[in-house]
């Protein structure tokens, strides 16, 4: 009898350790499903931030290019307004020239006639 109870008492820790395994078993498998799934929502996360990053980049190599042109274009109309004012200035200069001389032959006119 106290062989039956031996028994059943190693039997009942044998169950008890058994529902423990099974027990430790499920949370290992839940925690390692938990893990997976965070890793997925992380390296999801990562892509997403990545993109945006990317995007960003190629805005800003986009406004860089854009300003590198209007500074190409603006560089060219200062040289092309910089050429006319060089150009307007001489013509000031040969009409200012073409006035003072008429003005003297004006003047030397009148005083002949005078």
């Amino acid at each position: 009898m106290q062989h039956c109870r031996q028994l059943n008492d190693t039997q009942a820790q044998v169950q008890a350790a058994n529902a423990t395994i099974t027990e430790k078993e499920t949370q290992i498998e839940n925690l390692k499903a938990e893990n997976v799934e965070m890793q997925n929502t992380a390296m999801q996360s990562i892509t997403t931030m990545m993109q945006k990053q990317a995007a960003a980049d190629e805005k800003l190599k986009k406004q860089l290019a854009d300003s590198q042109k209007q500074v190409k274009e603006l560089k060219q109309k200062i040289e092309s307004m910089t050429i006319e004012y060089d150009n307007l200035k001489a013509l000031y200069e040969k009409a200012k020239q073409n006035l003072d001389a008429a003005a003297t032959t004006a003047e030397t006119t009148a005083e002949k006639t005078m």
